[in-house]
């Protein structure tokens, strides 16, 4: 028998909680497909109500936000951020397991200079992208006959930040805030894509 199953069947309890942990990670995984099927089916009406070209990039992890770049007849410059964004990512990556595994060993783990200029550069495009996304989806409202504040009101799960650090009340008032900026986000582009 393997390690880990050694280990489970020594520590049933440890056996019923990685059960549970990988039923929770499925349950996840579930929702988060279901959310992009139904994200990238109304990208994809709503660029054919919009008359875009190539509705189909949707259904394309980068690609979709490149679609709502033209959806917004605005430049997809920014579309090209992700060149930056995709590399720090794996560079983060690689330099925390090096620094972690260096952690014990007395030197000086060089990499964490580089996993923290990744974080950076991951964090300033991200707010960047964010901005845009933002703005693309503003315009997309208001071509679609909608008020472009829709756009903006899950950044109005922002407001609960300073209480998150409040213990229990604060994560379960940002879990909140963030699962209705989701569902508001859902709503809005159903009624983008299947609206008048």
């Amino acid at each position: 028998m393997n390690l880990l199953g050694n280990l489970v069947s020594d520590t049933p309890d440890l056996g019923i909680a990685m059960l549970g942990l990988g039923i929770i990670v499925a349950i996840v995984l579930f929702f988060m497909v279901i959310g992009y099927i139904y994200s990238s089916i109304t990208l994809m009406i709503t660029a054919n109500k919009l008359k875009t070209q190539n509705s189909w990039l949707a259904w394309v992890p980068i690609g979709n936000y490149y679609l709502k770049a033209k959806m917004a007849k605005k430049n997809p410059w920014p579309t090209f951020l992700y060149i930056l964004f995709v590399p720090s990512f794996a560079i983060a990556i690689y330099s925390f397991i090096v620094t972690m595994s260096k952690v014990n060993s007395g030197e000086f783990p060089t990499e964490s200079v580089l996993f923290l200029a990744a974080i950076g550069v991951m964090v300033v495009t991200g707010i960047v992208i964010s901005i845009f996304d933002y703005i693309y989806t503003w315009k997309i409202c208001e071509a679609r006959k909608r008020p472009g504040y829709w756009a903006i009101i899950p950044l109005a799960s922002l407001v609960v930040i300073p209480l998150s650090f409040i213990p229990i009340l604060g994560p379960l008032l940002s879990n909140i805030a963030s699962l209705a900026a989701s569902i508001w986000s859902m709503v809005m582009w159903g009624i983008l894509a299947f609206g008048k």
